[in-house]
């Protein structure tokens, strides 16, 4: 998978995938006159298993008075996400090897706090660019010390069986459709012809998926 940024155990998520889902769940706060200005990512493996955090910082749309952040609405905005995240992702959180996902909104000027930093590091204001995922722990301590509000998704995603044009790899979709039994056999036989097409990532997934359902 190109342009991992996050990775808990085997399972990672690449910068592409990361945005995909933050898209799908900024759009449950547009009715309510809210925008996500910022978000970036981290890695939690303070406890295990770890998961996934994001830090959004939102505001309220210019013109239009806004009531307090409902929690119930973020905390649908972590399911979201979730469910708009790949197959295997959804594998290792139903196999509790990837703890639920977390939003943490930081308090506005947040960001610029954390740009404020890297600039005093030596980066160029001008060549700026805001870290996808933070590394740092200073650059953390920046973000968590603005923190206003912390949401995790309340259950593990559904495991929906979708098309291989969207990277998720289910054995049903391979031998399911055309009547034939899954076995040992079958299921070797679709493991080693995606590892000679070269998608070893789509392999780990189908094997994760027979795994879960044995």
């Amino acid at each position: 998978r190109k342009n991992v940024i996050l990775s808990v155990d085997q399972e990672k998520t690449s910068e592409t995938d990361l945005f995909k889902a933050v898209t799908e769940a900024k759009a449950l706060l547009d009715p309510l006159g809210f925008i996500l200005t910022e978000y970036t990512s981290y890695v939690d493996t303070s406890s295990a298993p770890g998961h996934y955090v994001l830090f959004w910082e939102i505001k309220g749309k210019e013109g239009t008075h806004c009531k307090e952040l409902d929690p119930k609405i973020m905390v649908e905005c972590c399911s979201r996400m979730e469910e708009s995240l790949h197959y295997t992702y959804k594998i290792y959180r139903k196999r509790n090897i990837i703890a639920a996902l977390e939003i943490r909104v930081v308090k506005q000027g947040s960001f610029e706090a954390l740009m404020d930093y890297y600039v005093s590091k030596g980066t160029s204001l001008s060549q700026y660019k805001k870290p996808s995922c933070i590394k740092s722990e200073e650059a953390l301590k920046i973000l968590d010390s603005g923190v206003i509000g912390k949401y995790f998704s309340p259950k593990s995603p559904g495991l929906a069986r979708t098309t291989l044009t969207e990277e998720v790899i289910n054995p049903w979709d391979y031998v399911g459709t055309q009547g034939l039994k899954c076995n040992t056999i079958m299921h070797n036989m679709v493991i080693k012809g995606l590892c000679k097409s070269g998608k070893v990532k789509e392999a780990e997934a189908f094997l994760h998926a027979i795994n879960f359902e044995d």
